[in-house]
């Protein structure tokens, strides 16, 4: 399930973006767009991930996040891969609405959404604190102080 990456500020590096979408997800692969005369890294890629969860995390998280001062990211799938995650995100809330192995009785598709969206808050949050842990070491390392420098206005 491949994801549209743009926006990428010129100074954040492969390894700072694959740290970013590695904490919405396990992906298979990650390709930057070079220039084709000076090789240099576009602001944009592509992400695919192993699971549209993943994929649906990434969209609510890192689409608009702010890296830096001067550059939110721009996370964006096409219509085929919209179809598919809404799909998949209503194939979910069926199976949440099963009838429980013990008799319980099955639930309403309120309740199944709102079991839905407390489990992806839970999982949001543990990924945003990592995305914070990755955002540090950016920092850290003196990346955050170049992407700063190569995108003031």
């Amino acid at each position: 399930t491949s994801v549209y990456v743009g926006k990428i500020p010129e100074g954040l590096t492969d390894e700072g973006v694959k740290g970013l979408l590695g904490k919405c997800g396990a992906f298979v692969s990650w390709k930057r767009v070079e220039d084709v005369e000076t090789k240099k890294p576009k602001g944009f890629g592509f992400c695919e991930f192993e699971q549209a969860d993943s994929v649906m995390r990434a969209l609510r998280l890192l689409n608009g996040f702010k890296v830096g001062q001067h550059g939110e990211l721009l996370l964006k799938v096409d219509s085929k891969t919209q179809a598919y995650l809404d799909d998949y995100f209503m194939r979910r809330i069926h199976a949440l609405k099963k009838p429980s192995v013990g008799g319980a009785p099955p639930i309403d598709d309120a309740k199944a959404n709102e079991i839905l969206k407390k489990t992806q808050d839970e999982e949001d949050e543990k990924a945003k604190s990592e995305i914070a842990e990755v955002m540090s070491g950016l920092q850290e390392s003196g990346e955050m102080a170049e992407i700063e420098r190569l995108n003031a206005p």
